[in-house]
């Protein structure tokens, strides 16, 4: 590739970054960056997830996202789509992650073995939700079932 046809590449290439779509949003650097994603892959909906008998047993909680920055407490201060996540078991709060999988004690509940809702909000670090394209929350839910152990499906 001659320099001529690289130099025509590389101001192509950039224009199209700096240019982009109308559903971005710009940091406080000025970089312009697409609008949030979030997808609850694990568990399923409506899972039975057998921890058994044993006292520590987690349930982990597995997100897709794209343009989510997720980190620790401190650390966002501003920056846009930059939070945690944050994990409701049947409305009250239990964790909060900066990593696409977060892991639910069941020792936070009185009766370990049932039916629960999980609920997996993304929020800035005041607290503030991370809105999706739409300019809505991005919001994950699932229900699920704990047990000693579940059935097999043929």
């Amino acid at each position: 590739m001659n320099r001529r046809t690289l130099a025509l590449c590389t101001i192509f290439a950039a224009s199209n970054f700096l240019l982009g779509c109308e559903e971005e949003t710009t940091t406080e650097e000025g970089v312009k960056v697409d609008p949030p994603t979030m997808e609850l892959i694990s568990p399923a909906e409506g899972a039975c997830i057998a921890i058994g008998s044993e006292p520590n047993a987690r349930v982990s909680f597995v997100l897709k996202t794209t343009w989510l920055y997720l980190r620790g407490p401190g650390i966002c201060g501003e920056a846009a789509q930059c939070g945690q996540l944050v994990l409701w078991i049947d409305d009250d709060q239990v964790t909060r992650a900066a990593s696409n999988v977060i892991e639910w004690d069941v020792a936070t509940v009185p009766n370990r073995y049932g039916q629960f809702q999980a609920r997996i909000e993304a929020l800035t670090e005041s607290g503030e939700a991370i809105n999706d394209a739409d300019d809505k929350p991005l919001v994950a839910t699932r229900s699920f079932t704990t047990a000693v152990s579940c059935p097999v499906e043929p």
